[in-house]
């Protein structure tokens, strides 16, 4: 066999003694690797090597073994320790016993030393075992307790507690002791149920495991909901090991699921739309409300088998459009669509349709949910309100008409007059095409009128905006009177929108006479037709703007102008400052409605005695001044080192611009009116090259009078003035030109970029 290698410390001063006793290990199959020590240091020093065990003489002239022990049992240190005497006293035996010996040997029988070894390391080896149990065991006894389930032992037979863990002694109020002397039966109200100590156990045992439910009773008094996971356990006999889980929680969560539940479905069984969920890929329906029977006239059973008969009952000339955008709601996150459906009875409703996509915690949108709304009265009292101000607008081109029919009638009656008064047959075929010219204009006359007037439903197509200001501008013309110049300026390239036109007329027509209304003593309009890009800089300066492409219908007047306390209530339906008899105060709510309905918004600038400029934007449908926008936004944007004074009065903008110049390497000084204008201009004038100021500022100074107040020191100095209003209000004043030294607000850091270095570079050289 082969030697078992065995690591040796020698406490031993005799080396003839120390070679016996290594001769007599090898003799019982060890391999010793030993060192020999006889001073207490060195052997301090050696255990610390931990050698496989130690053999120590018992008298030693520099220490004793019982040292030796004593030194051994003092480091801590777990290593077999055999003493050997040459003498022999039982006292001495149990002196080094208790000084950690753990074997005793005579040295006239050291033949017996393997022997003893080998019980020392086996020894060593259960101890060694016995304390990582004992450790394994607390750490095991420290977890039960930590855990945040009860943890019960129980005996199958009585139901008495054999062992507990500390979560149930907290949970139930009693102290351990206490809960070894009870059963289940004390602690539990369904108990008898549960376990019923027969049947119940015998299940328990088949199939190994088994989750009850009961109710257990604290020492207050109180009872809480448990749930009991129960296992049949074999060891020296049977045991019951329970995992008792309270489940108050749960119980509460679940209740309150319910009554959400309930809510829910009493909510949804009694408004009057339609609370739908559908699946995104399949679009089955997984929930539609009772009020879907009532709209649609169609029973919900026969939804939930034919899906797609909702969409079967759209409207023909609305399904294509109400397709398309559901079909988009996954990129856009938006569907809010107007449509009209056809009941089995022929009748159509007109339905307001708005859905979200929900998404779960992955982020994958996995339910599409939406309500959907008959708004068919809603539309009815629409059309008769757009109605009402056809006809009030109508009333107010009357005078107009009157005078052009006048005209027309003259001619016609001077004409049949001279008719009859020729003498000269040759003349005849000229009064006669005379006459039929002036008829011809009270036929077109009369043809604008009734398509003006026409009552229909919205009948959406795509729409020239540059087309229909100009085809409307002669009945403008007529609406504002002689006293009122009307200038109208398109767009280089055509803006289309997909819009009703008829309704985008009676918009302009309202504005129109709004604006002729603030102007009694005569003044400018001026109507322009544009397409605007929004980003960050320019959206900031409308209140309702989005990122986008849009096209844009501006009406400017040299009004009056709009008080801000009015300001805030203009678009509320029937509110007017107009004496009775002058308006009905639907003109304007109008206007918000159509814009609205065409998913656009209308943004209004006004300050007293300057004027107001509304502005409608309208979302694009063609890419055409898109792509055209996008290629000037897409070039490089200049820039320079120049000193720049902004005047600003509103102070996200004034930020905003600050920080677009800033960017672009210019230095960048800022006011937020003319009079701190001119503090700061007094410090750095030498060095401001370009102010840019907005023309109406508060502290009464407009941005006119600053510009004049710089120039007069520095006639030299560039100026680029700001305004919401069309620079064609100011031309009257001193020399405005776009794109020079004037931007219209909202602009975009493009635009103003290009303004600032085409203004700094005028003139030079």
């Amino acid at each position: 066999m082969t030697p078992t290698p065995l690591n040796v410390l020698l406490a031993e001063d005799s080396v003839n003694d120390a070679e016996l006793t290594l001769a007599e290990l090898r003799r019982a199959g060890f391999d010793p690797k030993w060192k020999r020590v006889d001073q207490e240091a060195a052997f301090l020093a050696a255990i610390k090597e931990m050698p496989d065990i130690i053999l120590s003489d018992y008298s030693m002239p520099n220490f004793t073994g019982l040292r030796a022990a004593e030194l051994l049992r003092a480091s801590g240190l777990n290593i077999p320790f055999i003493l050997i005497s040459g003498t022999v006293g039982e006292d001495v035996a149990v002196q080094a016993m208790r000084y950690g010996a753990t074997d005793y040997l005579l040295k006239d029988r050291i033949a017996r030393l393997g022997n003893a070894v080998q019980r020392a390391l086996e020894q060593q080896r259960l101890r060694a075992e016995r304390q990582q149990a004992q450790k394994s065991l607390a750490l095991f006894r420290v977890l039960i307790d930590r855990s945040t389930d009860g943890i019960e032992v129980i005996d199958p037979e009585t139901g008495r507690f054999l062992d507990i863990n500390e979560t149930t002694c907290q949970r139930l109020g009693y102290t351990r002791e206490e809960m070894l002397a009870m059963t289940v039966m004390d602690v539990d109200t369904m108990a008898v149920n549960i376990l019923n100590w027969g049947q119940h156990v015998e299940e328990i045992r088949q199939a190994g495991s088994k989750t009850l439910e009961g109710r257990h009773r604290r020492k207050n008094g109180s009872i809480f909901p448990v749930e009991m996971n129960v296992r049949c356990v074999r060891l020296d006999r049977d045991y019951l090991i329970a995992a008792v889980r309270d489940i108050t929680e749960r119980r509460r969560a679940e209740q309150a699921l319910r009554d959400s539940e309930e809510q829910f479905r009493q909510l949804a069984e009694n408004i009057t739309e339609v609370f739908w969920i559908t699946e995104p890929g399949t679009r089955g329906i997984i929930y539609v409300s009772p009020a879907y029977a009532t709209i649609w006239d169609r029973s919900c059973a026969s939804l939930y088998q034919s899906p797609l008969s909702w969409n079967k009952s759209i409207h023909p000339d609305d399904r294509q459009r109400v397709e398309k955008a559901f079909s988009a709601l996954l990129e856009t996150r938006e569907y809010n669509e107007t449509y009209r459906i056809l009941r089995p009875d022929g009748s159509i409703r007109w339905i307001q349709d708005r859905a979200f996509p929900v998404r779960n915690a992955g982020g994958q949108i996995y339910r599409i949910v939406g309500t959907a709304q008959d708004i068919t009265e809603n539309r009815l009292l629409e059309e008769q309100y757009r109605q009402s101000q056809k006809m009030e607008a109508i009333g107010s081109l009357a005078s107009g008409i009157a005078h052009d029919f006048n005209n027309i009638l003259a001619i016609i009656m001077m004409q049949i007059s001279l008719l009859r008064d020729e003498r000269d047959p040759a003349l005849l075929p000229e009064h006669a095409d005379e006459i039929e010219r002036a008829a011809q204009r009270a036929a077109n006359l009369t043809r604008q009128l009734l398509l003006f007037s026409r009552r229909q439903v919205a009948q959406t197509r795509d729409v020239n905006l540059n087309d229909l200001a100009n085809n409307l501008s002669k009945m403008l013309h007529r609406t504002l009177g002689e006293n009122i110049r009307l200038q109208l300026n398109y767009a280089p390239v055509a803006p289309i929108v997909h819009a009703d036109p008829g309704m985008l007329e009676q918009v302009l027509l309202n504005l129109t006479v709004n604006a002729r209304d603030a102007m009694p003593d005569g003044g400018r309009l001026i109507i322009a037709v544009s397409i605007l890009e929004f980003d960050a800089l320019s959206a900031l300066q409308s209140q309702h703007a989005r990122p986008g492409t849009f096209a844009c219908v501006s009406v400017t007047d040299t009004g009056t102008g709009i008080p801000p306390e009015i300001k805030e209530r203009i678009f509320e339906p029937f509110f007017t400052t107009k004496e009775v008899g002058k308006g009905t105060g639907l003109g304007l709510a109008t206007v918000f409605g159509i814009v609205q309905q065409h998913h656009g918004w209308v943004d209004v600038h006004s300050d007293v005695g300057l004027g107001t400029i509304f502005r409608l934007y309208l979302p694009l449908t063609t890419a055409t001044s898109a792509a055209e926008l996008n290629d000037i936004s897409g070039r490089s944007v200049p820039g320079g080192n120049e000193t720049i004074l902004i005047v600003e009065d509103e102070p996200q903008l004034r930020s905003l611009v600050k920080q677009s110049l800033g960017r672009l390497g210019y230095t960048v000084l800022e006011a937020a009116f003319g009079k701190q204008a001119l503090g700061i201009w007094q410090n750095h004038k030498r060095h401001i090259n370009l102010v840019i100021t907005d023309m109406v500022m508060p502290e009464g100074m407009s941005g006119k009078e600053l510009g004049e107040a710089f120039l007069r020191e520095r006639p030299d100095l560039k100026i680029i003035y700001t305004s919401g209003y069309s620079p064609d209000l100011f031309a009257k004043d001193f020399e405005i030109r776009e794109g020079d030294n004037f931007i219209t607000k909202p602009f975009q850091v493009q635009k103003l970029a290009e303004t600032v270095r085409r203004c700094l570079d005028a003139n030079k050289g």
